[in-house]
């Protein structure tokens, strides 16, 4: 009856926010922090809550970000790695929703990056596409296979890419961050990155090109100025 109960209420919830125009009253962003909670629940209400949690992003993207971003990610960060595809689609296009909403804004994506990586969020996703060049690297008897699939492989680079649309400064940035945090340095770090990105691109959609020449140019500078 509970869970009846809390279905009927978030199918409530999910729609007043998606037909509130914006700006949403206060009343409904008090709501927003109750969110988190039942995401980490991690019941057969889960998507609903995603679902919910993107329309406050698409209704309100700034008061998401000034706000309650931190918890956001936490929240994110939880759950990436373990959701299946569908699931994990909607986290990712939460987040890149929310990349999007500080466009080209350098001070805005830098602040939401620094919650993405202190919360663990990005390092998980920079960890599932190395896990997926790594599996590609063996053969034979001893070959690894990656625990993320093509779907989610693409949502992941997706993420990767509107962070280099964003700024390409701050991807270098982080780029350089994940190289130190595993010990492999910033070139080793960006060239599997860029290896698997390539070879992702080939089979998927042309979106990717321009994010992946870019820090092909970043790299180049880098390494010339070092």
């Amino acid at each position: 009856m509970q869970v009846y109960l809390l279905e009927e209420g978030l199918e409530l919830w999910d729609a007043t926010i998606k037909n509130t125009p914006a700006p949403a009253p206060y009343a409904l962003l008090e709501l927003v922090p109750y969110i988190f909670p039942l995401a980490e629940m991690g019941s057969e209400t889960l998507r609903k809550v995603l679902e919910i949690t993107e329309s406050y992003i698409i209704l309100s993207p700034r008061e998401m970000i000034i706000h309650y971003r931190e918890p956001l990610f936490m929240v994110f960060a939880s759950l990436i790695g373990d959701l299946k595809s569908e699931p994990n689609r909607v986290v990712t296009g939460a987040v890149e929703r929310v990349l999007g909403a500080a466009g080209s804004d350098e001070e805005a994506v830098q602040e939401i990056v620094k919650s993405m990586l202190d919360s663990g969020f990005l390092p998980k996703i920079f960890q599932g596409v190395h896990g997926n060049w790594e599996a590609r690297q063996t053969t034979g008897p001893k070959k690894k296979y990656s625990k993320v699939d093509g779907i989610i492989l693409t949502s992941y680079l997706q993420v990767l890419s509107r962070t280099v649309l964003g700024s390409t400064r701050v991807f270098v940035g982080v780029v350089e961050y994940i190289g130190q945090r595993t010990g492999e340095g910033f070139e080793k770090t960006m060239g599997w990155l860029l290896d698997e990105w390539f070879h992702h691109v080939r089979e998927e959609v042309p979106y990717w090109v321009l994010p992946v020449f870019r820090i092909r140019y970043a790299r180049n500078s880098f390494a010339n100025a070092s």
